[in-house]
């Protein structure tokens, strides 16, 4: 296979520019030497001048044929590219995207058998140990095709049988262990969470909780009515005011002539007005 591509796949002129560029290679390192050999002064600064310019042309010169070699081997290999696309490329996509199809078909085929045999199982394990509140996904136990392809999945099956009966354990150590009164408040945290500790702890730190927060709710009242028994001393302290009786001033009635301009006339008037002393 490997001699087959190689022979369909070949590159033919590549190695003969580069043959050609190793034999003008020693040339160019003698001009290079040459070049770099020049003194330049103040005498010579024209030559020299001159022999660079002479380089650079001769080096622009190839430099344009690279370029142009270039561009033709880049629309010579995209087009390879391409044809390599449609005969081979596509051809080998398709075919692969439909094998991994049908591999996936039959592999989840294959694993979703055992998964109802592990099904099964588990079911008749949790009536043994009289576990009614787990489901399935919850055991996490995943179907590996070396174990769905047996006969009897033996590892899954142990992986099961352990997990269930962990579970039946905890519950009796609820029982062995809990306050009767907790006992059922543990029992719906560790059906939750299958883990003792955790279960046990939940309830612990709500009960640290609800206590904390009885206490505190039991000092904010004790605190109020310490405030309001206190203003209510105070209150009860305090002299009872008695309205006093203020004596009416006597009246008094003048009779006088007043003289003066018309304005000073009826300011006098609204002075009296603001007053309250009656006239006629």
């Amino acid at each position: 296979m490997c001699g087959m591509s190689e022979a369909l796949i070949r590159i033919s002129q590549l190695p003969e520019i580069e043959e050609r560029l190793r034999d003008v290679k020693t040339e160019w390192e003698t001009m290079a030497a040459d070049n770099m050999a020049l003194v330049c002064t103040a005498d010579t600064i024209q030559s020299v001048k001159t022999a660079r310019a002479d380089l650079t042309k001769k080096f622009s010169e190839l430099e344009e044929l690279r370029k142009t070699v270039k561009t033709q081997y880049m629309v010579a290999y995209n087009d390879f590219e391409q044809t390599y696309k449609d005969c081979i490329t596509d051809p080998y996509k398709r075919a692969d995207a439909d094998l991994k199809r049908k591999i996936d078909e039959t592999e989840g085929a294959i694993k979703a058998e055992c998964e109802k045999r592990c099904i099964e199982y588990f079911g008749e394990l949790c009536a043994v140990h009289g576990v009614d509140f787990v489901s399935w996904p919850q055991l996490n136990i995943k179907i590996d095709m070396t174990s769905a392809k047996q006969k009897t999945p033996r590892k899954l099956f142990d992986a099961i049988n352990e997990r269930v009966a962990a579970i039946a354990d905890g519950m009796d150590r609820i029982d062995r262990e809990s306050d009767p009164a907790e006992r059922d408040e543990i029992m719906a945290e560790y059906k939750r969470v299958l883990d003792v500790g955790i279960a046990m702890l939940r309830v612990l730190h709500r009960k640290k909780r609800i206590a904390a927060e009885t206490q505190a709710a039991a000092k904010r009242d004790e605190r109020r009515r310490s405030e309001q028994e206190a203003v209510a001393k105070v209150e009860a302290a305090l002299p009872v005011a008695t309205p006093m009786q203020v004596e009416a001033e006597p009246m008094f009635t003048v009779t006088f002539k007043a003289t003066a301009t018309r304005e000073k006339m009826i300011a006098l008037r609204e002075y009296m007005k603001q007053e309250g002393i009656k006239y006629e």
